[in-house]
């Protein structure tokens, strides 16, 4: 298991291994994500991405997780064009460090014009805060700086019987198309630039889908009160300093 709370920034890039002269160039086709709401409240997530490779040679891609607002990722599991990769450094493994952030490698054989599906799961605890009316889930499925183009991008939201919506989920900023289905909504958008980010928000009825606020939102409410109420005491000593001093 790896804990931490982070700022909330998700990177996934390529890194290019230096070919003097070699033109390289790479887009995600597709970039999908399925967010899958647990009964106990957990959130699995899979990342589907289609990266077309021209040049080359290509022999790595890696994805950046720096979390906030969470309290935990584990069960991790790592696939290239479907299947599942060992752990190790060497090609057709994934490698993964622990740290700030956590980094996810895929290492393969060197590519070159030629398309390929990179996967990669991991469930995360803490991933739907308590609000004053609701239970929210409010979740950045594409990575606020990524240095490549994505043509489309299928959010796939589901979740069980027992979390009522409140209102139908949405794309913040950003406009889409909502399929709804029984515990289930499917949002796809297309055209994401460079370095643009895209955040699902969805809003269910309070304590339907979490029993209780997540560790991360409860020690941020302590230290919130904390701070408030050092302040006036801070306040107080200034006066007092203020006051004596000669």
């Amino acid at each position: 298991m790896f804990r931490k709370l982070f700022i909330f920034i998700l990177l996934f890039g390529l890194l290019l291994p230096a070919t003097a002269g070699a033109a390289k160039d790479y887009w995600a086709e597709r970039f999908d994500v399925d967010l899958d709401i647990q009964p106990d409240g957990a959130l699995v997530v899979t990342e589907t991405i289609d990266f077309r490779f021209e040049g080359g040679p290509f022999t790595y891609v890696f994805r950046d997780l720096a979390f906030t607002e969470i309290d935990e990722i584990d069960r991790l599991q790592a696939s290239m064009d479907g299947d599942v990769l060992p752990q190790g450094t060497g090609p057709g493994q994934v490698e993964i460090e622990a740290g700030d952030p956590l980094k996810v490698t895929w290492h393969f054989a060197p590519i070159s014009d030629s398309t390929h599906t990179f996967t990669l799961v991991y469930r995360v605890q803490g991933a739907i805060r308590q609000l004053d009316d609701a239970d929210a889930l409010i979740w950045r499925a594409i990575p606020e700086e990524h240095d490549y183009k994505i043509a489309s991008s299928t959010i796939t939201l589901r979740y069980p019987p027992t979390a009522t919506l409140l209102e139908q989920p949405k794309l913040l900023g950003r406009e889409a198309t909502v399929e709804t289905s029984d515990n289930q909504v499917v949002l796809t958008t297309r055209d994401i630039d460079e370095d643009e980010d895209v955040v699902v928000q969805a809003l269910f009825a309070r304590g339907s889908a979490i029993a209780s606020a997540p560790l991360w939102q409860v020690q941020a409410a302590e230290r919130s009160k904390q701070d408030r109420a050092v302040v006036p005491l801070a306040i107080s000593f200034g006066f007092i300093i203020n006051v004596l001093a000669p």
